[in-house]
């Protein structure tokens, strides 16, 4: 069987134009299943990556997790936060807890 890029190409477009209207025809249990199995897809990607190719067992990565999901749900609930600003502020935050020397940038 020969590659075709073009065909393939073709396909990765309209599968991204459908996740782009996905909210607007489907469902939210099914935005929310979708974005539940993304996000894990995501840490499962990291912790591959720490564990599987380098073989040491790290949870670090799973304390950025943790803290920038934290960070981004007290915004959200407890101050109203828009999104963008409660993401790049969980990003921060997520920086910010790496290291708590006297040479961080955050301390």
């Amino acid at each position: 069987m020969t590659r075709q890029p073009g065909l393939i190409a073709a396909l990765i477009a309209v599968l991204l134009v459908a996740l782009w209207f996905l909210p607007a025809w489907a469902p939210y249990f099914y935005i929310f299943v979708a974005a539940e199995i993304l996000i894990l897809g995501l840490f499962a990607a990291g912790f591959n990556l720490v564990f599987g190719y380098t073989g040491m067992l790290s949870l670090g990565h799973a304390a950025f997790f943790g803290f920038g999901a934290y960070v981004t749900a007290m915004l959200l609930l407890h101050f109203e936060t828009p999104l963008a600003l409660a993401l790049i502020a969980s990003l921060a935050g997520a920086g910010c807890s790496r290291s708590s020397s006297a040479s961080s940038v955050c301390a």
